[in-house]
């Protein structure tokens, strides 16, 4: 399945911004709370998406993490963005339809948690992960691995919605693998992400497959 998503941002601030290296990660991902972004599903005008950063933090295995909610399916994400880089440690997705089961609530810890970038962000930097998805689902357990690398590939200049932005595009693949007892198989995500300072993802295109 491909998901063709161009993310445009209403923050307007910074739209004039000049790309310098190196740029902190809370630059480009700043995760004040109350900030929301908007966003409009590629060739689907009407259809526009919204995230908020909510008020409070939560903590998780210890760390005081950010939340992004999706408002609009009640994806919640939680981050925690600070001297050590951007970390991604869970993700709760409630009402998921599952085949066979019907709709339940999906809560993943990520064990070590996913880095998405260095304290720094540079062109060439290339950050890899690997753990354990703790995932819990239907009153069950399951634990899958998971590999992923963040590549920064370059400093690029983009047009959304007629908006100029100077950006940093970041290349993120993430595999998962199911329990040995589930037999072979896995998930593989592949998302390209443009940052703009001071306003976060103004594009994403992503490519999901099963292995």
């Amino acid at each position: 399945m491909i998901k063709n998503i161009v993310w445009i941002a209403t923050t307007l601030l910074c739209m004039m911004s000049q790309t310098a290296f190196p740029a902190t990660s809370n630059d480009y991902f700043p995760l004040k709370p109350g900030t929301i972004w908007k966003y409009q599903v590629a060739e689907q005008e009407e259809n526009i998406v919204t995230r908020k950063v909510l008020e409070k933090t939560v903590p998780v295995s210890g760390v005081e993490t950010s939340v992004v909610k999706y408002i609009d399916d009640k994806l919640r994400t939680y981050f925690s963005n600070g001297s050590d880089g951007i970390f991604l440690y869970r993700e709760y997705m409630p009402n998921v339809y599952v085949q066979g089961v019907g709709s339940i609530n999906i809560d993943v810890t990520f064990e070590p948690p996913m880095q998405f970038g260095n304290p720094t962000f540079e062109i060439g930097d290339s950050i890899d992960s690997k753990g354990t998805a703790i995932t819990r689902a239907a009153g069950r357990t399951f634990y899958f691995s998971y590999t992923a690398n963040t590549t920064v590939e370059a400093a690029e200049n983009i047009t959304v919605q007629e908006v100029n932005y100077d950006t940093i595009r970041v290349r993120m693949e993430l595999t998962l693998w199911p329990p040995p007892e589930y037999g072979p198989g896995d998930f593989n995500i592949t998302s390209i992400q443009n940052f703009a300072e001071g306003i976060g993802i103004v594009r994403e295109v992503s490519t999901d497959t099963d292995g």
